[in-house]
């Protein structure tokens, strides 16, 4: 059984709107408790205060059960990650081709001069750099050989660029998709793999450097 890329991603922008959901309802929490200590201030004995720390403590509440749906969202994606199907590359076996051995004569007294020839020397070729777009695609094939995809390895180019292995820096998801290039439903799957493949080292409240190696 295995989750799908869509899938991960429609439970991700399902966290994403809860989030929304939530600043907006903590931000209605602190505006109405304004309103309460106003009212407060200015008419102590009002009766309609009693309504107005009422409709407080409703908000109140609503954000703490929002905190706590947000915090199962994060269990639900992260179990459903682990389920998403790692994209491998596969590799065609060659076929063994059967090895001749050439038969050594140990009498060469009789050999018919006709039958040798000269071997021609050709010139050593001039050895040049590899052309960008070449080098590009050999990091790829070195990232599949690891066990890394292709959206894999150009976040982790990405990552290369901006960060490095001395100190941490504080990145969104977003913003590694669009640096990357690739959808923003992939950009966990991706970082979760370079994180375990230990290429990227991941820090408190979305830090991240360079692993170590």
């Amino acid at each position: 059984m295995s989750v799908t890329p869509s899938t991960l991603s429609a439970i991700q922008q399902a966290g994403q709107s809860i989030d929304v959901a939530r600043q907006s309802i903590v931000t209605a929490v602190n505006e109405h408790a304004q309103q309460v200590m106003a009212a407060v201030a200015d008419q102590p004995f009002n009766v309609d205060n009693d309504n107005l720390f009422s409709n407080w403590k409703t908000l109140s509440r609503l954000a703490q059960e929002v905190n706590a749906i947000e915090e199962q969202f994060k269990v639900i994606y992260q179990t459903a990650a682990d389920l998403v199907q790692p994209e491998t590359a596969i590799l065609m076996a060659l076929p063994h081709s059967a090895r001749h051995k050439i038969p050594v004569r140990s009498d060469t007294s009789d050999a018919d001069d006709s039958t040798i020839e000269d071997v021609a020397v050709k010139p050593r070729a001039v050895k040049r750099g590899p052309k960008r777009g070449a080098v590009r695609t050999a990091r790829h094939a070195a990232a599949n050989s690891a066990g890394l995809s292709a959206n894999d390895a150009k976040v982790l180019d990405y990552l290369k660029k901006v960060l490095n292995r001395r100190s941490w820096t504080r990145l969104t998801q977003a913003g590694m998709a669009s640096g990357a290039d690739i959808p923003l439903g992939s950009i966990g799957l991706a970082l979760r793999r370079l994180i375990g493949f230990n290429h990227v080292v991941e820090g408190r409240k979305g830090r991240y450097r360079l692993a170590r190696i």
